[in-house]
Formats: structure tokens, sequence, C-alpha cells
């Protein structure tokens, strides 16, 4: 986190964190950290978030915008969420962005890499693929009961009990 002054009454010590991958077209979630420094005046002030898409291999801008974070209360610390939605290009870019009062830089400017890939699809989205219909199925016939033959001997033992010697003799009673 960078603490930078403008010309205007406002500064402040803000981090934004961005995704690295984003998707065509498509929102993304911004987190930007902010702290108001005591130098930041009495009133509320509007900040945008104003960003610049780099080609890494020409080093020429691509794309940029603004993103609406909200307002700074003098004294506060919290934190911003916005939708950063990306262009439409595909691609590995270095995205520049930094926070912004009446188009003029409160915070430095901070660069990362980004990777862009197409939009998201989902299977019950429009131009996504669609499930198989499924058909109730029709009850199936009962099939006949197969014979099993019987088992040959050798295949299949059969235990044999040992046969016990009868009892001889008169029982005694039990008192």
């Amino acid at each position: 986190m960078v603490v930078v002054c403008a010309a205007l009454v406002l500064c402040l010590n803000a981090a934004a964190a961005v995704p690295t991958m984003l998707h065509r077209g498509e929102a993304s979630l911004l987190v930007t950290k902010y702290t108001a420094l005591p130098t930041a005046g009495t009133t509320a002030h509007t900040l945008v978030l104003s960003w610049r898409l780099i080609d890494t291999k020409t080093n020429r801008s691509v794309a940029q915008g603004t993103v609406a974070l909200g307002t700074l209360q003098p004294g506060a610390t919290g934190t911003f969420f916005a939708p950063l939605i990306a262009p439409a290009v595909t691609g590995t870019y270095r995205l520049a962005y930094d926070v912004r009062e009446k188009n003029v830089a409160v915070s430095e400017t901070f660069t990362t890499n980004v990777t862009i890939v197409g939009p998201r699809t989902f299977p019950d989205d429009e131009g996504g693929r669609t499930p198989p219909v499924i058909a109730p199925r029709a009850t199936p016939a009962p099939t006949p009961r197969m014979r099993f033959p019987t088992p040959t001997t050798g295949i299949v033992p059969s235990p044999q009990l040992p046969t016990l010697p009868v009892p001889r003799g008169r029982p005694t009673p039990t008192p």
C-alpha cells in the first residue's frame, strides 16, 4: 500500500485486488481497501478506479475504462466492492489501474498481469451444451426364470456329518 497525495485535498492509502483471470465481457469482483488520511479534508469524495489494458507484446493500450467505487468519508477506513467488466478481447495483458477523484490520480498506479479467456458457459445457458433428453423408460417385460443345472459331484463339496453312537442304558432320574 502506497500513500499518494494529489493536488486536491484528498489523500488516501489504497490497495486494489484484481483477479488474475477474467472472462471476456463478464463482471469479476474488484476489492479495494482504503484508509483516508487526515489530510483528506472534511467532505466526502466520490472515487473511481481507472484502468488500462496494455498488450504485453507491443506495449500499446488495447482498452480502458473506469469503475465507480463509492464515496470516501473523511477519516474512514473500509473496503469498496465493485464489478470489473473485462473488455471483449482474449489473451494475456498487463492491467494498469489507479484510484481517481475528478480525473486526478489519488493513489499510485498499480500493474498486474491478467489473462482474459472466453465467456463462462453453463449447461443450461443459451449457446452452451444442452443436456440430452431423457425419455421415460418403459417397464421391461419379465424374463423367464432360468434353471441352473445341478452341480456334479466333485465340483461342489457336500459336507458329511459324522454319525454319533447311540446312548445305552436307562436315563437316570433327576431329583
